[in-house]
């Protein structure tokens, strides 16, 4: 796992040291999370270095924000990623934007989710974390519609701990108690072949 790529402390040369190392080890996936590694100037060659090394999976988490830039996007799709996780936190901007405290980031999140399936690559699934703005009304749901619009098939509902961005502040994380009438009803309402995990 490479955790924190986004910082550029470490020497690229120390990431494939610990890439080779793990491959070495035994380790066949590679996990990238963690900050934001699209940041990184040489994210595109520690994947394709990665895939060199004999890594059967490489996985990365991000908030999609840098994917609204074509050439990028189209680099990632084509640099030996198995799987892209990327994170969204509600249906439009005011919802969105309330938990990344960063305006404009769910027009940018969008636009980045929309610029990479139209590379096509489609090993993406979406990452929904459940904070309580997200629960009211039918945020959670238009959510799904959004994104399954287009194109996404896999979605992954995710429970939040008190660790990370919401250490020390629990007024957002919501119980199984409120998650699970809206999971049920987004269940419900979803495609059936859409792939939908709670985790």
């Amino acid at each position: 796992m490479i955790s924190g790529l986004h910082k550029e402390a470490r020497t690229t040369r120390s990431y494939e040291i610990e890439i080779f190392g793990a491959y070495r080890r035994g380790i066949r996936t590679l996990i990238i999370e963690g900050g934001e590694a699209t940041t990184h100037p040489d994210l595109i060659h520690l994947i394709q270095y990665a895939r060199t090394v004999g890594m059967d999976e490489i996985m990365m988490e991000t908030n999609a924000r840098m994917l609204t830039y074509k050439e990028f996007s189209r680099k990632l799709a084509n640099s030996g990623l198995t799987m892209l996780f990327m994170t969204v936190h509600g249906p439009n901007a005011k919802v969105h934007d309330g938990q990344t405290r960063t305006p404009g980031s769910f027009e940018q999140t969008h636009n980045g989710v929309r610029t990479m399936l139209e590379t096509g690559y489609n090993n993406v699934s979406l990452n929904i974390p459940v904070h309580r703005n997200l629960l009211e009304g039918n945020n959670l749901y238009e959510t799904y519609a959004l994104y399954a619009k287009l194109g996404v098939k896999r979605f992954m509902i995710q429970q939040l701990t008190p660790a990370g961005a919401y250490a020390g502040d629990i007024s957002q994380i919501a119980t199984y108690a409120e998650l699970i009438p809206k999971l049920r009803d987004l269940i419900d309402r979803a495609a059936p072949e859409h792939d939908i995990k709670l985790m």
